[in-house]
């Protein structure tokens, strides 16, 4: 079975990590990889066969870069002297060096129309670049830097990540996290550029500003009924007239059969009683009650 065509991207300034990571890989599956890790061989020791495997060894990491990186490795003699060269310059670990890549990592912004994963593939190719030049950050370090590059909009995710405990802020689940508030956003954004739905939205927002609010007890437009004034005013007056003083009058059934008429008012009244003067009268019953004491000794000595 024929082999599966490899698609590698050249090498430049900037993907030195995941180009290294991948032209292993390649050069492995070549059978290649020995030529470039162990030491040259001894002049007596070298083979007709080392030659060639060193010969197509160079010749893949050569033609796998850019014109730019061309001049690294142009006076190396061999496909390991080739190797070191490079990684001499991209892992480079001079302070300044150091710095530099620190500083962009720090600087990294996420904009809102930019791809979350191109995002976080450029953030772990400069923590690995660090690690390379002998600067590993840690774990949670790493988590911070990724969280304070994104923008306002993902506050809320921002602060839900912050009230977990520091043990499950894993580098791994904080990515995937980022990356599924990414791809909803991005559904969400496609559903709104739908041109039907647009137009949906267009038609109920019409439709919402040109809703008149109309009273259902007065009719009138403006107001609803729980607002009503007309109604407001008839239940004011209706409390105030409950809580005035109410008089009923009946008539007494013995002397109704007896037909002299005379009739018994009963009186009731929600008023408070303060007067001495002032006491209630009813001469239907055994016992007569007054507010007042002195109310009780005139009742009595009259009825």
């Amino acid at each position: 079975m024929a082999e599966a065509k490899v698609a590698l991207d050249r090498l430049n300034d900037t993907n030195w990590s995941t180009w290294r990571f991948r032209m292993e890989l390649l050069l492995m599956r070549e059978d290649l990889w020995t030529i470039v890790k162990d030491p040259k061989p001894d002049p007596v020791d070298v083979t007709s066969a080392w030659n060639r495997k060193d010969e197509k060894a160079r010749a893949l990491i050569g033609l796998a870069l850019e014109d730019s990186q061309l001049v690294h490795i142009m006076k190396a003699t061999t496909a390991k002297d080739m190797w070191e060269k490079l990684k001499a310059y991209h892992e480079r670990g001079s302070l300044s060096n150091k710095i530099h890549v620190l500083r962009r990592l720090c600087s990294m912004r996420l904009k809102e129309e930019e791809s979350m994963s191109d995002h976080l593939t450029e953030a772990s190719e400069l923590v690995h670049r660090l690690a390379r030049m002998g600067e590993s950050l840690k774990e949670h370090l790493v988590v911070a830097i990724l969280l304070s590059s994104l923008p306002e909009s993902y506050n809320p995710l921002v602060t839900a990540l912050e009230g977990r405990p520091e043990e499950d802020l894993k580098l791994d689940y904080v990515k995937g996290k980022l990356l599924d508030d990414w791809r909803r956003r991005s559904e969400n954004r496609n559903e709104k550029s739908d041109p039907e739905k647009a137009m949906k939205s267009t038609v109920e927002g019409e439709k919402r500003r040109s809703f008149v609010r109309r009273c259902y007890y007065c009719g009138r437009e403006g107001h609803f009924q729980r607002n009503c004034p007309v109604l407001l005013e008839e239940v004011k007056a209706s409390v105030e007239k409950q809580n005035k003083a109410k008089t009923t009058s009946v008539r007494h059934p013995h002397t109704e059969n007896e037909g002299d008429g005379r009739g018994v008012c009963f009186t009731m009244t929600t008023r408070s009683c303060e007067s001495v003067g002032e006491w209630i009268v009813d001469t239907g019953c055994t016992k007569h009650m007054t507010n007042s004491t002195g109310g009780i000794h005139v009742l009595k000595k009259y009825c």
